[in-house]
């Protein structure tokens, strides 16, 4: 973890609500590979992350769904284990199977304290996925990264009408493009720029 200090938690074991708030929307950007990306707002139902992650699949992408997300920190507030599970239903999953694990991950003891007992994600997933048939399929390491790039934003600007390129390139200033996943702030010059509106 590159940043493993939480912001103040009012303390410890209190609900995520507390810390963020208990009203507000969740906004999802998603890139579809699509000329624009996909954007959804839904407001928040509970302020627990991973309740109102669950809400936003099923409301909006109509997939029935449940999350438990967890954070432990040390008594100095740094993260200390971290965790969690999404399941979602497949096309044509029978709805009994549906009820059968719904009531399985109602039984089951809160994240926290899954993680506080050392589980693996491997045995995490047993414990939810219980008597239904599963096998992994492939282990990955998780990292934050963007696909955005320099390429990428100048064709983004060279798509652009024209007008409006030409208009970017006759500032006396740089101009900037913040990729709206990662924060990463691309910026060029009205020299650059000009090249782009040719």
């Amino acid at each position: 973890m590159r940043q493993p200090q939480c912001g103040a938690l009012p303390e410890a074991g209190s609900p995520v609500a507390n810390a963020i708030g208990r009203a507000g929307f969740l906004h999802v950007i998603r890139d579809l590979g699509m000329k624009e990306p996909y954007r959804s707002l839904v407001q928040l139902q509970t302020s627990e992350i991973g309740e109102d992650l669950a809400w936003y699949l099923t409301s909006s992408e109509q997939v029935p769904s449940a999350v438990s997300l967890a954070v432990l920190l040390d008594e100095q507030g740094l993260v200390s284990a971290a965790g969690g599970f999404i399941v979602q239903a497949m096309p044509e999953c029978d709805a009994s199977r549906l009820e059968s694990l719904e009531q399985t991950i109602k039984s089951l003891p809160p994240t926290s304290e899954l993680l506080g007992q050392g589980r693996t994600p491997q045995e995490l997933l047993g414990l939810v996925l219980a008597d239904i048939p599963h096998h992994q399929v492939m282990e990955q390491q998780l990292r934050l990264s963007c696909r955005c790039n320099l390429r990428h934003i100048v064709a983004m600007l060279r798509a652009l009408p024209e007008d409006e390129r030409r208009e970017l390139a006759g500032r006396d200033e740089p101009a900037e493009v913040t990729c709206e996943y990662c924060r990463k702030v691309y910026r060029f010059t009205p020299e650059e720029l000009s090249g782009l509106a040719d």
